[in-house]
């Protein structure tokens, strides 16, 4: 699950570095080109050898302007999954409902997904409602993130 938050933060700090160039290159073309610089060292002391597909998003921003509104959506259309593999890792992490100080009854408990044969939880939101999360829906919300055609 952490994966996922990383992807995240990735996504945000591309869609940020898109924003920023996009506002540079409209004043200047030179601070655009100190800023991919500055960029590309940053990110050449940050990152671990060889992690290529953060550094070939940023290459792709730069090149390409589509490319953001891309990112953006694909960010936008991932949110939900985030969203409820936040609320299953709080639960089984902490015992608690998200972004509350209230218990959760049986948190650790998993079933079987008659459906799909996949581990099913049923996790509380702060309103008291509850919501089944198999990890069938959560591969089903990420292959549909995913499978997004060139605007």
């Amino acid at each position: 699950m952490k994966f996922c938050a990383l992807g995240k933060q990735r996504i945000s700090e591309v869609i940020g570095y898109g924003e920023q160039l996009g506002v540079l290159r409209a004043r200047s073309r030179e601070e655009a080109e100190a800023f991919i610089y500055r960029k590309r060292e940053e990110l050449k002391t940050r990152l671990p050898e060889g992690d290529q597909s953060i550094l070939d998003a940023f290459h792709e921003i730069e090149a390409d302007e589509r490319f953001l509104a891309k990112i953006r959506d694909i960010k936008e259309r991932m949110m939900p999954v985030f969203r409820r593999l936040e609320t299953l890792r709080v639960t089984l992490a902490k015992h608690e409902v998200p972004k509350t100080n209230l218990r959760t009854w049986a948190p650790g408990y998993a079933r079987i997904d008659s459906f799909s044969d996949t581990l099913l939880w049923f996790v509380t939101d702060k309103r008291g409602s509850t919501e089944p999360i198999s990890r069938q829906s959560i591969i089903d919300g990420l292959r549909e993130a995913f499978s997004i055609s060139d605007p």
